[in-house]
């Protein structure tokens, strides 16, 4: 089956964004389609497309679409669209069976662990949270209601109108996708976290699990891919597997750095600064040795 996830990013790439290419190329089975005004890098793959468009002609192309007033002021405010890029990309989604958001503060491991052939033939919805929608990895099958249902988030033009950041895609979305989540929030803060019966990641797989299955068509599941690391913890990303590694030893699909860099939404204790990431270019064409992530940055291991 063919999955593509959607990427408009407008500015300037990150400091690992070869990295990030270099980990899309080894999940063939996703293209990953950017819409962009920056300089497009030197090494591209053939999963990674490129089309070069302004913000102001993309932010036209969503108005004329969603038929909406979208003129936002900062680029950040198209987290909010993310639900909608099933509908805005018809045309460029012509072909594919799944499509689906995601972020590019990450490293992508084995996405096999979240895309395999048994879970796309048993969902049509997947996200890699269990306690909402993961705005940093989500698909949908394109002919399924979910790639409509966006049209139902209450307000929703005026919300994308606003130049406030709503968090629609995780939370307005959300509601709608996996209406029992607020109840199972309400059970968790009431009584098991005060009695501490059971670890939050626990408790909502466990959740996700009941709710959400084969069913419902819908897969809610935390991978564990967005920690907070601490002092002595090292991920690894195998340059000629493709494979994250956590402290542990186990393969998680994804990376997120969110808690690894300085960000508007939690400023975390320990974030990169300085000179932290050191990754030649030489070294992703030879694909081999291996990459460590942690709070001192991403580094490769020597």
């Amino acid at each position: 089956m063919k999955i593509a996830i959607i990427i408009p990013y407008f500015g300037r790439f990150p400091l690992w964004f070869d990295l990030y290419l270099y980990s899309c190329s080894k999940n063939p089975q996703v293209d990953f389609i950017f819409f962009t005004d920056c300089e497009v890098p030197q090494k591209i793959y053939d999963n990674t497309i490129f089309y070069k468009i302004g913000f102001e002609s993309y932010c036209c192309r969503v108005s004329e679409c969603l038929s909406i007033e979208f003129h936002p002021e900062d680029p950040y405010k198209l987290c909010d669209l993310k639900p909608f890029y099933g509908i805005i990309h018809k045309e460029e989604l012509e072909g594919y069976d799944f499509w689906g958001f995601g972020d590019i503060d990450l490293i992508y491991g084995d996405l096999n662990l979240i895309v395999n052939q048994n879970n796309l033939e048993k969902y049509d919805f997947m996200t890699a949270l269990s306690d909402r929608i993961a705005g940093h990895f989500t698909i949908m099958r394109k002919e399924s209601k979910f790639t409509e249902l966006c049209k139902q988030i209450p307000n929703f033009k005026e919300r994308l109108e606003s130049q406030k950041n709503y968090v629609v895609d995780e939370v307005d979305l959300c509601k709608i996708v996996y209406p029992q989540l607020k109840n199972v929030g309400r059970v968790f803060r009431h009584v098991v976290d005060p009695l501490h019966w059971v670890s939050r990641e626990n408790y909502f797989n466990w959740c996700a699990k009941l709710f959400c299955n084969r069913l419902t068509r819908r897969k809610f599941w935390d991978y564990k891919t967005t920690p907070k690391p601490k002092q002595c913890e090292k991920w690894e990303y195998d340059l000629e597997t493709g494979i994250v590694s956590e402290p542990s030893g186990e393969s998680i699909p994804y990376i997120h750095f969110f808690f690894f860099r300085d960000n508007r939404w939690e400023k975390p204790e320990l974030y990169w600064q300085g000179e932290y990431y050191d990754v030649s270019n030489e070294e992703l064409v030879n694909g081999l040795g291996k990459v460590a992530i942690d709070i001192k940055g991403i580094k490769m291991i020597k």
